[in-house]
């Protein structure tokens, strides 16, 4: 299921080497009490999240488990732009009146587009993903739109 080559396995330690980081910097966080820990926070889950799914997704050689591990990436994507613009509306104290609204709205394009992300793993009616081979990186997989 699992076979990276050196340049993916490289890529994953450096990701290892990030999330440890995102780890150490969770952990400061959290036990410095200010009102936007939360909203830091959140965001720095759902990035450890997307690396982890992204890094399955480079580690993976069965075609199920590539659009599996991408769509469960591109879900956490589209969370963390969420989480980044609550955070951005939070410090900037724009739109802040506005909140529950943007979070009602695009909370809920999120989620569809989070439940048509993980359908897509037996529909394909988003993307697709097609092994291809190159003599740099080897093996990999493209998008078939």
């Amino acid at each position: 299921m699992f076979v990276p080559d050196r340049i993916r396995l490289l890529f994953i330690i450096i990701c290892c080497v990030l999330i440890a980081f995102l780890a150490v910097l969770s952990v400061f966080m959290y036990k410095k009490q200010n009102e936007y820990r939360l909203y830091i926070e959140i965001p720095i889950v759902t990035g450890v999240y997307s690396i982890i799914a992204y890094c399955l997704f480079l580690a993976s050689r069965d075609h199920f488990y590539a659009v599996l591990f991408d769509s469960l990436y591109f879900v956490g994507t589209d969370w963390l732009a969420l989480f980044m613009l609550l955070f951005a509306i939070q410090y900037t104290e724009i739109g802040v009146g506005h909140r529950k609204k943007i979070i009602g709205i695009l909370g809920s394009l999120c989620l569809i587009d989070s439940l048509d992300l993980i359908i897509n793993n037996f529909t394909h009616s988003m993307f697709d993903l097609v092994e291809r081979n190159n003599a740099f990186l080897g093996w990999y997989w493209a998008n078939d739109f």
